[in-house]
């Protein structure tokens, strides 16, 4: 697998992930883009840059939603 980071979004990093062809389906290298948060835990993965964006954004306004909760109420829902 070769690994590029391509995005770095307010803590979490997209990667593009190059897979080998024998991994693919297809017989042809496999394109993956790889969501990470600020731990380096592999959130989600994605077939598309922009899916993978798209989620990045949502996580982030959870993350800041969940920021303006009281501390109780944030653990209690999330």
């Amino acid at each position: 697998m070769i690994s590029k980071i391509v995005k770095e979004i307010e803590g979490y990093t997209v990667e593009a992930c190059t897979y080998s062809a024998d991994v693919s389906a297809t017989g042809k290298p496999l394109i993956m883009y790889e969501v990470y948060n600020k731990n380096t835990d592999l959130l989600e993965a994605f077939d598309n840059l922009q899916e993978a964006i798209d989620y990045v954004e949502n996580q982030i306004a959870w993350d800041r939603m969940i920021a303006m909760l009281p501390q109780h109420e944030a653990i209690a829902r999330y």
